[in-house]
């Protein structure tokens, strides 16, 4: 019986980690993902741009923490972005 129980908690710690790892980036996948560097990802972090936390010797970061970050980007406009606002402008006009 106590093998049973130590089966089925070693099954729910497993199902609990792959739960985990849905929710959270690593830093090398992040990186990947968002096309920043290591030192630019711990830039972000040092000026509380973007929240991680770490769990043993993993820095990781919630995909919702991400997503929130990335949202909260500058958003660059192209030159052929700004030439149709200012045609679509002057028309307005």
């Amino acid at each position: 019986m106590s093998n049973t129980f130590l089966t089925i908690s070693k099954n729910s710690e497993q199902q609990r980690e792959e739960e985990m790892e849905q929710e959270v980036y690593r830093v090398k996948e992040f990186c990947q993902k968002y096309a920043i560097s290591r030192t630019s990802l711990y830039r972000e972090i040092s000026a509380n741009r973007l929240t991680a936390f770490k769990r043993g010797r993993l820095t990781l970061i919630a995909r919702e923490e991400a997503e929130r970050w990335f949202h909260c980007l500058a958003y660059f406009k192209t030159r052929e972005t700004m030439e149709k606002r200012h045609l679509a402008l002057e028309k307005a006009t």
